[in-house]
């Protein structure tokens, strides 16, 4: 599993779910991934205000990836 951490609250979660997951599975592997500066503070909540908003989220996602999670958002509020 990969999961990103943010902050300490991400950390608290995560080593809870870890915890979980193992528990299942010993063979259960989590993976973590920091951030960069530039993306510390970015989160799925915020990219979705973002495109409800109209606003350009070209600096915050793949660029292959930005009209398709525009799209997926847009139908998700409809």
């Amino acid at each position: 599993i990969i999961r990103g951490l943010r902050n300490f609250i991400d950390y608290q979660d995560e080593i809870t779910l870890f915890q979980f997951n193992r528990s299942i599975d010993e063979n259960i592997d989590t993976f973590v991934l920091f951030p960069s500066a530039n993306n510390l503070f970015l989160s799925s909540s915020s990219i979705k205000q973002l495109v409800k908003l109209n606003a350009d989220i070209s600096n915050y996602v793949p660029k292959c990836l930005k009209d398709e999670i525009e799209t997926k958002i847009k139908e998700r509020t409809k």
